[in-house]
């Protein structure tokens, strides 16, 4: 019994100094952490970079959380090292491994966020050059008839973001090694690669059809109420059809331009590849223009009827 109490003493002996000083190395280790996260938040702040960047209403949590990070590598570090004086090896491997491991992906980490926000800089850049192009585009859209021309920049802006920040996100993301992301992202890269000539080809025309049929239809019904198609639709009793105060021109003039616009859809369509929504877009088109043939022949119909009553009405 003695020898046994006489080993558990030895044993608290030998124990005591490596518990002490395992708790001075925490102690010391956890100031460290505390101090380096309150720097770097403190550092962070006087940037603000975050409200440079983010402009959201919760910026600080951002600097909060990069000091987080900080505060929680040194005290994992601090933990490996008291554990090793402890001489807890069964722990100690796996958080060495794990710790290791995450230290080679800290430059990747870093490369990654570089490659975006460079991305993101240059998008933002670019992107607000459409928006200084404004003026222009507004003098320039307005020949056109259309008014709404703060979305259509807006809609551009996005556009001409995404099209520069996308590739270096999917950079980004390559930076990471992340073969599960990277891989699927590259290859939706290549395709949008291949396919963006075609859109902005597909874009023009579908914007060329949109923009000359306005004029086309504008001329166009000026045409038609010089030459008396009201008139002539008034003596035809079309107005049992369109309604009365409908001005026969300008609905002829806007049948018009949904055909220009439809087949520029169908063309924009057409240079996209899309065979299958070419030929669904082909059978909506043949059957409109079968509805249009009946519509005529409707009009023909009530103009033969109502003169078949006034006739029948005289007699």
């Amino acid at each position: 019994m003695e020898n046994q109490l006489e080993n558990f003493a030895d044993r608290v002996v030998d124990f005591l100094p490596g518990l002490l000083g395992a708790l001075v190395v925490l102690l010391i280790g956890w100031l460290i952490a505390r101090g380096i996260k309150m720097l770097v938040v403190k550092l962070l702040r006087r940037t603000s970079w975050d409200e440079k960047l983010l402009r959201g209403s919760n910026v600080d949590d951002s600097n909060k959380f990069i000091g987080n990070i900080f505060y929680y590598i040194i005290m994992i570090m601090v933990i490996l090292v008291v554990l090793e004086i402890l001489g807890v090896d069964e722990v100690l491997t796996p958080l060495e491994n794990m710790l290791g491991e995450f230290l080679m992906f800290i430059p990747n980490l870093v490369g990654a966020v570089l490659i975006g926000f460079v991305g993101y800089l240059l998008a933002k850049f670019v992107s607000n050059l459409v928006t200084i192009g404004g003026n222009f585009l507004d003098r320039l859209v307005d020949k056109t008839g259309f008014k709404d021309t703060d979305k259509l920049v807006s809609i551009l802006k996005k556009i001409v973001f995404n099209i520069i920040f996308i590739p270096f996100l999917i950079q980004a993301f390559n930076a990471l090694e992340m073969e599960a992301i990277s891989g699927p992202a590259n290859r939706i890269l290549a395709g949008f690669t291949e396919m963006i000539g075609q859109i902005i080809i597909a874009a023009a025309i579908l914007l060329v059809f949109v923009w000359g049929g306005k004029y086309l239809a504008r001329f166009l019904e000026d045409l038609f109420n010089s030459m008396g198609m009201d008139r002539l639709a008034q003596s035809l009793r079309l107005q049992n059809m369109i309604g009365a105060g409908q001005s026969f021109s300008k609905l002829a003039a806007n049948l018009i331009y949904f055909f220009l616009v439809f087949f520029g859809v169908i063309t924009a369509v057409e240079i996209l590849g899309l065979d299958r929504l070419t030929e669904t877009l082909n059978q909506i088109l043949e059957v409109t223009g079968q509805i249009l043939f009946g519509l005529v022949i409707l009009a023909i119909g009530n103009y033969i009827s109502v003169i078949i009553y006034d006739t029948l009405r005289k007699g």
